[in-house]
């Protein structure tokens, strides 16, 4: 069930890592969980994409997140998420995963255009 969201700038972002790796990697760390809370956001009860009878399964999504070194993965912990996403031969596919990667593409690309700007302008200082 991972859902991949693109992010624009990638390139240049990888390249600002290998020759700032230090100032890059704080400002990505940064961006990817500010993105883990977009995503958190949009899975919220109220915002109608992750659906519900309760609200265990939103809340499941702060119990799913799992950090790595440039990497993040968030997404529901409850048994029955992938059945209500993927669909079985008795419940049609919700595809809930897919339409939070979409909701939230947008945002979490603004914020890695904000962590890439950071760095550029960390880079312009000089130091004394």
């Amino acid at each position: 069930m991972p859902i991949t969201i693109r992010i624009r700038n990638l390139d240049d972002l990888r390249m600002a890592v290998a020759r700032y790796p230090r100032t890059s990697l704080e400002y990505i760390d940064e961006a990817l969980d500010r993105s883990v809370d977009i995503v958190l956001n949009y899975a919220l009860p109220h915002r109608g994409i992750v659906p519900y009878k309760t609200t265990r399964m939103s809340q499941s999504f702060k119990e799913g997140i799992v950090r790595g070194n440039l990497w993040r993965a968030v997404g529901p912990t409850v048994e029955y998420a992938i059945y209500v996403d993927q669909g079985t031969r008795y419940i049609t596919p919700r595809r809930f995963m897919e339409k939070l990667a979409q909701a939230s593409e947008h945002l979490i690309n603004k914020r890695f255009d904000e962590a890439a700007q950071k760095i550029v302008e960390t880079m312009r200082v000089p130091a004394f």
